[in-house]
């Protein structure tokens, strides 16, 4: 389905830069279904890739945010199996359930 005119059902997850929090706000307030919306501080959108591992030169450049590299890829990982653990084997998370043990993270849920 489209997800802008139609309700999305499913468990969703969002991960945002710091940069561009809630910039999809308006897709998540649509939707009627269990929603977690997590920010990593000190990312960009690059961030989200593995160019920053590969390519040091992106920090060098600004086009990253300050959060290490290999940081921000633990965290997502981590996040990622979480979501997926819980919503597809059906093994609750704490991770999804509280605070974050990453100081670089805001998580919240909605339901």
């Amino acid at each position: 389905g489209d997800m802008i005119h139609e309700q999305l059902r499913q468990p969703f997850m969002m991960m945002y830069s710091e940069l561009f929090r809630n910039a999809n706000d308006f897709v998540l307030q649509r939707m009627n279904n269990p929603r977690y919306v997590i920010t990593i501080h000190g990312s960009m959108h690059i961030n989200y890739s593995d160019n920053p591992c590969i390519l040091p030169i992106i920090r060098r450049l600004g086009i990253a945010g300050s959060i290490d590299p290999y940081r921000m890829n633990r965290i997502t990982t981590h996040y990622l199996l979480a979501f997926f653990d819980q919503y597809l084997k059906g093994i609750q998370q704490p991770l999804l359930a509280g605070e974050s043990p990453y100081p670089e993270v805001t998580i919240t849920y909605q339901q």
